[in-house]
């Protein structure tokens, strides 16, 4: 149940990584630490464990999405991603 729990928050930052920007991971960090932290207390964990577990899930879902982030700003654009003007000057590139 906490591998599950823990895959899914990292999953989640990195699908906020890939489809929004550092905007999105503020309001989905709340979200995704109180959702972890009810479902650990509904199934019977420990305030300070549910606490401890809710910390973990959400420190590696920001580094997940801090990976991607960083990742796709490194990644070698592709020519289709550029704007279209570049590269149809008349002038031959040095």
């Amino acid at each position: 149940m906490l591998v599950f729990l823990v895959a899914c928050n990292v999953l989640t930052g990195i699908a906020v990584g890939l489809a929004f920007r550092a905007r999105a991971i503020v309001i989905a960090a709340p979200l995704m630490a109180a959702s972890t932290l009810a479902f650990l207390l509904v199934n019977g964990f420990g305030t300070i464990e549910a606490l401890l577990w809710t910390g973990l899930c959400l420190f590696l879902s920001q580094l997940a999405f801090l990976l991607v982030t960083v990742l796709e700003f490194r990644a070698p654009r592709t020519r289709s991603a550029e704007a279209p003007h570049v590269g149809l000057s008349k002038t031959p590139e040095a």
